[in-house]
């Protein structure tokens, strides 16, 4: 489960929020053309990478079949948080 952090000013821009790059989120220091780890989704098993994450903050799961395009999408899915809850959350990293 995420925690919350407040909004500055209660504001916020989507396309700001939804470009934060998920490889800040997965705490990974470099991406190269895809990074390939073990799906964080918690949706299945994973013995082997099966979440894929592009430079475009594209993402699937070759395993659980889920994917998305940003880290709206992203915080969404990996979490079960709402649209706002997941914004409120990124608003740290913008």
């Amino acid at each position: 489960q995420i925690q919350s952090t407040s909004m500055k000013n209660g504001k916020f821009n989507t396309t700001d929020l939804n470009n934060v790059p998920i490889v800040r989120l997965l705490n990974k220091a470099n991406m190269g053309r895809r990074i390939s780890i073990r799906c964080p989704l918690g949706t299945h098993r994973d013995s082997s990478p099966s979440f894929s994450l592009y430079p475009d903050n594209h993402w699937i799961c070759y395993g659980c079949n889920q994917s998305g395009s940003g880290a709206i999408q992203y915080v969404m899915s990996l979490s079960g948080c709402s649209f706002l809850e997941a914004c409120d959350y990124l608003s740290s990293y913008v």
